[in-house]
């Protein structure tokens, strides 16, 4: 008789010293995400990269610079969510303006002193105020966005 194999009730996860690990392909590349306390944690976890993947919310990190996270993940994204199209223009016009001082950076790059020197920037454009705190709210948002949802970075410098 043979003898039967333990299987992984979660399958695509491995543990790597004393943390559990999840590999997935994006772009034909292996991403590894790791960290995680159980192995159900980063189960649940795969399975939700899996999900954004497939709806195609997830590239990989080191071609994303601003502009195009901006334009074809994160306002694509506010339309899932239901938000008005006035908001979405509103949001639209704030990403242009975003795009022109930091749209060529990579998204894993912004740090605080370039959220800052883009205020300065604006001000010195003549934009109020207001218009500049609004600016850097979109800004916080697309890169929360870059941060919770897809991943790519590990915190929000604004």
């Amino acid at each position: 008789m043979a003898k039967s194999r333990n299987r992984n009730p979660y399958p695509g996860t491995v543990r790597r010293g004393k943390a559990w690990s999840y590999a997935i392909l994006i772009d034909g590349k292996q991403l590894w995400k790791g960290g995680f306390r159980t192995q159900r944690e980063a189960f649940e976890a795969k399975t939700d990269a899996l999900a954004k993947r497939n709806q195609g919310l997830l590239s990989q990190p080191e071609k994303a610079n601003l502009d195009s996270y901006m334009r074809e993940i994160w306002l694509p994204s506010l339309r899932i969510k239901g938000l008005k199209d006035t908001t979405i223009n509103s949001y639209r016009d704030k990403v242009n303006t975003l795009s022109r001082m930091l749209g060529a950076k990579q998204v894993q790059a912004i740090k605080p002193t370039h959220v800052e020197a883009m205020q300065k920037d604006l001000l010195g454009d003549g934009l109020s105020p207001r218009s500049v705190q609004y600016a850097t709210a979109v800004l916080s948002m697309v890169l929360k966005h870059a941060w919770h949802v897809s991943g790519i970075i590990h915190s929000n410098p604004c």
